[in-house]
C-alpha cells in the first residue's frame, strides 16, 4: 500500500487480510482508504457502509468519521446507496446527542438524505422504511404513505406494518392501529405484534 498509494487493489488485498484475521477495525480501515480511490463503484461503497453498521455498533465514537467519508464519497460523485448509508449513520449519530436542538438538525439532515435517495430511486423500500419511521410525527401522511409502500416492497417484512400501527395508536385510531398490528404478526409471528394487537383490542374494544 506504501509502495502504490493511488491504486486501490493492494487496500482491497489488505482489506480481505483483515476480514480473513477477524479485524474489522483495520478492514473498513483499508476499505475506506480503497473506496477514496473508487469513489463510483456502488459494490465496494456498500461494502464499506456495511461494515460501518457493524463497527459503529460497537465503536459509536467512529459514526463522524463514517459520515464524514460518506460525504466526501458523495462529493466524488458516489450514487445514492452511499447517500442512504449517509441517512443511517446520520440517525445513529442523533442517539448519540443531547442536546434537542442538535437531535432535531441531526434527524432532519438524515431526513433530507432519504428524500434525495427517494427522488433517484422512488422505490428504495429501506430508504421508505426509515424516512416514514422519522416523519411519523413531523408529516404522518407522507409517513403512512412511505410505510404503505415500503410495506409493499418488502412482503414478508413486518415492520413497516408494526410502524404504521404505533401511529395510527398515537393518533386514537385504533381500529387501523390494530389492523396492522394484525398484518405484522401475519408477517411475523414474533410476540410483540400479537401483544400489541391484543392491547388494543382489550383497551378499546373490550375483553369480551
Amino acid at each position: 500500500c506504501r509502495r502504490f498509494p493511488s491504486r486501490p487493489d493492494p487496500f482491497l488485498v489488505l482489506a480481505d487480510m483483515r476480514r480473513e484475521n477477524k479485524d474489522d477495525i483495520l478492514e473498513l480501515e483499508a476499505l475506506r482508504q480503497a473506496s477514496l480511490l473508487l469513489p463510483t463503484d456502488a459494490a465496494l461503497a456498500a461494502r464499506v457502509a456495511a461494515l460501518y453498521h457493524i463497527v459503529t455498533g460497537r465503536r459509536p465514537e467512529m459514526t463522524n468519521s463514517g459520515v464524514t467519508l460518506m460525504s466526501t464519497l458523495l462529493d466524488k460523485g458516489a450514487g445514492h446507496e452511499v447517500q442512504f448509508a449517509r441517512a443511517k449513520l446520520r440517525i445513529n449519530q442523533a442517539e448519540m446527542l443531547t442536546d434537542p436542538n442538535e437531535v432535531s438538525a441531526m434527524l432532519d439532515s438524515a431526513t433530507a438524505d432519504l428524500t434525495a435517495v427517494l427522488k433517484a430511486a422512488p422505490h428504495h423500500a429501506e430508504a421508505l422504511l426509515c424516512r416514514g419511521c422519522l416523519e411519523a410525527k413531523a408529516n404522518r401522511k407522507r409517513a403512512l404513505d412511505d410505510l404503505q409502500l415500503a410495506a409493499a416492497l418488502l412482503p414478508t417484512d413486518p415492520r413497516a406494518s408494526m410502524a404504521r400501527g404505533l401511529i395510527f395508536e398515537s393518533i386514537g385510531s385504533p381500529r387501523d392501529a390494530l389492523a396492522e398490528y394484525n398484518e405484522a404478526a401475519r408477517r411475523c409471528s414474533h410476540a410483540f405484534p400479537l401483544v400489541a394487537a391484543a392491547l388494543i383490542y382489550i383497551n378499546f374494544y373490550g375483553a369480551s
